[in-house]
């Protein structure tokens, strides 16, 4: 279940990038006044603030439900291959 949130906190990431700005001015219509400018960094640094709220939220629910079985076997692969870089 928790890695069904994964895309939103992927989506979340995408838009603190320079493509989102792109975006922006386009759905803007290309105006690139300094209020603009102002509006776009702000809702950057609120997605920021966010994705930590929210990455923080998974960890916890994710940390709740306690599936951390390692069905496949995957900790013994990583562990051989750190071995040997040894």
């Amino acid at each position: 279940m928790w890695l069904s949130y994964l895309g939103r906190k992927f989506f979340l990431s995408i838009l603190i990038t320079p493509f989102a700005d792109k975006v922006f001015f386009i759905l803007l219509s290309g105006k690139q006044e300094d209020g603009w400018k102002q509006v776009i960094q702000m809702s950057k640094v609120a997605c920021a603030v966010g994705i930590y709220a929210y990455s923080a939220f998974i960890r916890d629910y994710r940390e709740s439900c306690d599936n951390f079985t390692d069905n496949k076997g995957f900790a013994k692969v990583l562990d051989n291959m750190m071995h040997k870089l040894k």
